[in-house]
């Protein structure tokens, strides 16, 4: 797994491609929880920085979420962030009580 190098921010989001197992999605991640999860700055370098850094908890989220907005793409937000989070700590608590 790797981060895509050419994803691109905005005011809004940072988009990027990332693999499923049928073929790459374009997905996005929001700027707001790149901000309120990761600790980012709104400017663009900051956004796209803080994606880099987060990628495999922002492509594991969006995996996790699966569902396309209407543009088809799947967008990551805090939320899907903290049940993403959640998920992993219920599953490595599950594992390690066998």
């Amino acid at each position: 797994m790797q981060f895509d190098p050419q994803a691109k921010a905005d005011t809004a989001c940072v988009r990027f491609n990332m693999a499923y197992p049928d073929g790459e999605t374009d997905a996005a991640i929001s700027a707001k929880a790149l901000v309120e999860y990761f600790g980012a700055a709104m400017d663009p370098d900051s956004l796209v920085t803080s994606y880099r850094k987060n990628f495999r908890a922002i492509h594991s989220a969006a995996r996790q979420k699966g569902q396309p907005t209407s543009d088809g793409r799947v967008l990551v937000t805090a939320a899907d962030l903290e049940a993403w989070a959640e998920r992993t700590v219920t599953k490595s608590r599950s594992a390690s009580a066998k």
